[in-house]
């Protein structure tokens, strides 16, 4: 019988015995009653007992529950923890084997395109060869006349410096001479300085066709600034290196060939004087043509000497317009730009190390143009 059913039978019994005193009226069924009443409540104590016993029982297992309910809630937090780690691993090595698959197919689609386009390099260089092997024998050719077009001027330039050297000799001696005789024959001063002025015609032809000379020169300088620039123009089509923006002495031996092509107008004596003492230096943002024009504009007698006057006595590292230079003014840059022309030519003067590392003083020159 079940805990609930002993309950509902000692309530019964409790009943019964309730009803049984009731009806108990005289005194000869005391006895009887009383036996009975007794039974009962032994009845009721056993039942009593049992319950006691089968609520400890109860108890027990009850607390044998728990205890298990707490191990199970243990192991399945166990299970539970295990599972998130398992389940995390497992989430993680899926993860990288994806990245890997994408990887692998990013690297694969990668190298297909750097494949396409080399081949296509390859295929566009091959047609390209042949016409770029024409062009540089051009440019080949084109530099083998420059260098004799410069090689003939060297050689020009040595002539006539050997020839002006004989004839400032030859003056000398002519007019040492001549008053030599004059005072040995008794001649007066008029007659000797008549005498020299006849020699001083003939010298003064002698400068004339040399002036000649000169603009050959400076004809050739224009023919072979115009050669230089087409090998320019030609190696910018090529895409292949061009002469530098920027030049600074001792680096490029291109400017010095461009300083090497000078020539003298009629005043040909001071220029022979003044050009040992100029020198310059720098051409920045400049192309060949540009830097052979500004070498003829320095060499012109009076921008020559203004601007030897700038190196002699200007300040130094600081930049001005050379045309205002030119015209006398210094007119300072404002922002790196001229503030009256826009597009010109900045000059400075600067220290610097010649090609036997003896310091000198110089012009540098620098091309601006007008910001838009």
């Amino acid at each position: 019988m079940t805990l609930i059913e002993n309950i509902r039978q000692v309530c019964g019994d409790v009943s019964a015995m309730i009803g049984i005193c009731e009806g108990v009226s005289s005194e000869a069924v005391e006895e009887g009653f009383r036996l009975e009443v007794l039974r009962l409540a032994k009845n009721v104590l056993e039942k009593t007992e049992n319950m006691v016993e089968q609520t400890a029982v109860l108890e027990s297992q009850l607390q044998s529950y728990e205890t298990a309910q707490a191990e199970m809630r243990r192991e399945f937090d166990k299970l539970q923890e295990t599972f998130n780690i398992r389940l995390q691993d497992h989430v993680k090595a899926e993860t990288k084997e994806i990245q890997e698959r994408i990887a692998e197919h990013m690297e694969k689609q990668f190298n297909s395109r750097f494949v396409a386009l080399v081949q296509e390099v390859r295929r566009a260089d091959a047609e390209a060869s042949p016409c770029q092997m024409e062009r540089e024998k051009r440019l080949d050719e084109k530099e083998q006349r420059l260098c004799e077009m410069e090689k003939r001027l060297t050689e020009r330039q040595e002539e006539l410096t050997l020839r002006e050297t004989s004839l400032r000799e030859t003056r000398i001696e002519v007019n040492s001479r001549m008053r030599e005789l004059a005072a040995a024959r008794g001649h007066s001063s008029e007659h000797v300085e008549e005498m020299l002025d006849g020699r001083f015609l003939t010298m003064q032809t002698t400068l004339e066709e040399i002036s000649v000379i000169g603009a050959s020169i400076q004809r050739q300088v224009n023919i072979t600034s115009e050669v230089v620039g087409q090998i320019s123009s030609d190696l910018s089509k090529l895409g292949g290196p061009t002469p530098p923006s920027t030049t600074e002495v001792g680096k490029p031996k291109w400017l010095h060939k461009y300083q090497s092509l000078r020539f003298w107008d009629s005043a040909i004596d001071r220029a022979m004087s003044h050009l040992a003492i100029l020198n310059v230096v720098g051409a920045e943002n400049m192309e060949p043509k540009e830097v052979c024009q500004l070498l003829l504009d320095t060499l012109q007698p009076d921008n020559l000497y203004l601007a030897m006057r700038l190196v002699d006595s200007g300040p130094s590292e600081y930049w001005f317009c050379f045309r205002g230079i030119c015209n006398g003014e210094e007119i300072e840059p404002e922002n790196d730009q001229c503030p009256i022309h826009g597009d010109c030519i900045l000059v400075k003067r600067t220290y610097f190390d010649n090609e036997m590392g003896e310091p000198e003083i110089g012009l540098k020159f620098r091309k601006v143009r007008k910001a838009v």
